[in-house]
């Protein structure tokens, strides 16, 4: 059994590839039911499986409180571990900063050299980017003067990586309802994408 990132699979080049001989598992963050288990709250979870939402509401203040952790924690596996274990909110900042800070460091095992200054202009402005209260990605300010065509390489390469997703989203006139039976398309306002790190 070996683990490793996508990276090493999907970019690596001059490495044969044992067809046949490789079983994937894509492994993903905990959602927050999987975060309120890992902290031994498996009755909340219970809770909202469940169909009585008066219990849900009941423990409304708790849901909370345990959302608002699992918005600062995250659920990647080693950062939730060390909040189970410590409760201590500084630990699990160091470990988010160095995960980003692998993930960064990978880009120069795996990418052309050309794309890599790129690479690290894009990833370091995914966070200014959606703290905006726009959420709409701005390529200009990623670097003054910037157009989509100049990092659209390099937010592909993130995308087919899965260390970023775009997620589109519905403009402000969007029309929710089912344009035909056999399309099933949406109509109205073309969706923007927002971009976000994984």
């Amino acid at each position: 059994m070996a683990a490793g990132s996508l990276l090493g699979v999907a970019l690596h080049k001059g490495t044969s590839f044992p067809v046949g001989k490789v079983d994937f598992m894509d492994l993903y963050p905990l959602t927050f039911q999987e975060f309120l288990c890992a902290l031994g709250e498996e009755r909340f979870v219970n809770i909202l499986q469940g169909t009585d939402t008066d219990m849900v509401t009941t423990f409304k203040s708790k849901y909370i409180d345990r959302l608002r952790e699992y918005y600062y924690v995250g659920g990647m596996p080693e950062v939730v571990q060390t909040y189970v274990e410590t409760k201590d909110f500084n630990q699990v900042r160091e470990i988010q900063k160095n995960l980003l800070n692998y993930y960064q460091q990978d880009f120069s095992k795996h990418a052309d050299t050309s794309l890599v200054p790129r690479l690290n202009l894009v990833w370091n402005s995914i966070p200014m980017q959606l703290a905006k209260e726009n959420k709409k990605y701005i390529y200009g300010q990623v670097r003054k003067g910037s157009r989509a065509k100049d990092f659209e390489l390099a937010i592909q390469w993130l995308l087919d990586c899965g260390l970023i997703h775009k997620v589109q989203r519905a403009g402000k006139n969007f029309d929710y309802s089912v344009g035909s039976e056999s399309g099933g398309k949406f109509e109205g306002k073309k969706p923007e994408s927002v971009l976000g790190k994984t």
